[in-house]
C-alpha cells in the first residue's frame, strides 16, 4: 500500500479484525547457519521439538508464559529448569516452526510434491523467505501498524513500510536462488484505489496464477504469512514481472 492514508483508515485499523488490520510484530534477530541451510528443515524442527515435549513434561507451554507476569507463582525445581529451557529456544522453536509451515503449504500446491527435488526446493525456499522476513522486521521495525509506517513513509519520515518494500526485498533475496519447481509473481489487489495492496505470489511450476500462495508481510505489518490466493479477503491479480521504482 503506497498512497496516502487518511486518518480514518488509521482508525480503522485499531477496530477491524485482524484479517483486515496490520498487526505490528517486531521479530527477533536470528540467523540461520550454514549446517542448518544443509539439513531438511523437518529435522531441526524435530531437535527443537523435542525439547518443548520434555518442558511440557514438567509444566504446560501456558503456565511457562503466564509465569513470566506472574513471578510469584511457585515453581519446582525441574519446573524451573524446565521454564529456563523455554526462554532460551523460544524464539528459534517459532522461527523453525514458520519455515516448516511455509515448507508444508508450497509442498501441498504443488502436483509432484513427492518427488525429492520439490520437496528440497521447498525447503530452500521456506528457509530463504523466512529469514528474509525476520531480516526485513528488524530492518523496517514497524510501529504499532502498518499503516501508521505507510503514513510516516508518504511523510518522509521513513524509508521503507508499504507493502510493495517488502515484495521488493523478498523478491530480490529469492532472485539470488535459481528456482525449477516455483514461480514467482507479483500480486496485486484493488490497483490505485486507496486499499491497495501487493504480495508475492507463489506458484507451482506451470500451475494457474489462482493455485497460488500469497506472502503478504505487509498485512501484519513484518509478521510471516502466507495464504491460498483463491478465497482470500485481497482479491489478488497477477501483475506479472511487475516492477515498481522504490522512493
Amino acid at each position: 500500500m503506497k498512497r496516502a492514508v487518511p486518518i480514518i483508515i488509521i482508525a480503522l485499523a485499531v477496530i477491524l479484525p485482524p484479517s483486515r488490520a496490520a498487526e505490528a510484530y517486531l521479530l527477533p534477530a536470528y540467523k540461520i547457519s550454514d549446517a542448518q541451510y544443509q539439513v531438511a528443515a523437518d529435522e531441526t524442527f524435530k531437535e527443537y521439538d523435542a525439547i518443548i515435549a520434555s518442558i511440557r513434561d514438567e509444566l504446560p507451554i501456558g503456565e511457562v508464559e503466564s509465569h513470566r507476569k506472574d513471578y510469584k507463582k511457585r515453581l519446582t525445581p525441574a519446573q524451573i529448569e524446565a521454564t529456563r529451557k523455554y526462554r532460551e529456544i523460544k524464539d528459534e522453536y517459532e522461527f523453525w516452526g514458520w519455515v516448516m509451515d511455509l515448507k508444508t503449504k508450497l509442498l501441498a500446491m504443488h502436483p509432484q510434491r513427492e518427488n525429492p527435488a520439490v520437496k528440497a526446493e521447498a525447503d530452500k525456499f521456506a528457509k530463504v523467505t523466512v529469514q528474509r522476513t525476520y531480516d526485513m522486521s528488524q530492518e523496517y521495525r514497524i510501529p504499532i501498524s502498518a499503516l501508521i509506517r505507510n503514513w510516516e513513509v508518504n511523510k518522509g519520515k521513513r524509508k521503507k513500510g508499504h507493502c510493495y518494500h517488502y515484495v521488493n526485498d523478498l523478491r530480490k533475496e529469492l532472485r539470488k536462488h535459481s528456482w525449477r519447481h516455483f514461480e514467482m509473481h507479483w500480486g496485486e489487489a484493488w490497483p490505485k484505489d486507496v486499499r491497495e495492496n501487493n504480495a508475492l505470489v507463489i506458484v507451482a511450476s506451470g500451475q494457474p496464477f489462482e493455485t497460488g500462495l500469497a506472502i503478504d508481510l505487509w498485512r501484519r505489518a513484518g509478521r510471516p504469512f502466507w495464504t491460498p490466493v483463491k478465497g482470500d479477503f485481497y482479491p489478488w491479480q497477477d501483475a506479472g514481472d511487475l516492477e515498481i521504482e522504490e522512493n
